[in-house]
């Protein structure tokens, strides 16, 4: 091992600890914009959850959150009645709001860890609103409504 070897180790070992404490203020708080996502935006995954914990593009923050969210606000308008919309909204912004209070022990996570916990807040925010509800808004509306029908 060269005499560089410790030193480097020294350097990766200072960012994997600097990383996570950058995310939160002098004052030990997170950035408002971690502490409260806005809704209808995706930059809560990256700007985060990976600055909290890079997992890379593979991660569930780049890999899957911030991909799917995307790919969910880029729907057409049309493809999804109001009810559809509003619990499209609601879920996404769940999805967020319930990594929230982990966000400051996420560093010290894996990343399968971060994989895991988001996976588990998924069925729970699904189901806040009552899935029946969309569904039957969404695809059984009557006909000539958006997406009336879809389902047949």
């Amino acid at each position: 091992m060269s005499a560089n070897g410790p030193l480097r180790c020294l350097g990766v070992l200072a960012v994997v600890l600097v990383i996570p404490a950058l995310l939160q203020t002098a004052h030990g708080e997170l950035p408002v914009e971690c502490k409260h996502p806005q809704p209808m935006t995706c930059s809560f995954y990256p700007d985060c959850i990976e600055a909290a914990r890079p997992c890379g593009a593979d991660g569930y923050a780049l890999g899957y959150g911030d991909f799917y969210c995307n790919k969910f606000l880029e729907m057409p308008p049309h493809s999804l009645s109001s009810a559809g919309i509003a619990w499209r909204n609601r879920t996404l912004h769940c999805l967020q709001e319930k990594f929230v209070p982990e966000l400051p022990l996420i560093g010290n996570w894996t990343c399968t860890e971060v994989h895991d916990f988001a996976f588990d807040t998924h069925v729970t925010c699904y189901t806040e609103v009552r899935v029946q509800d969309v569904l039957f808004a969404s695809c059984c509306a009557e006909p000539g409504t958006p997406n009336a029908g879809m389902l047949h």
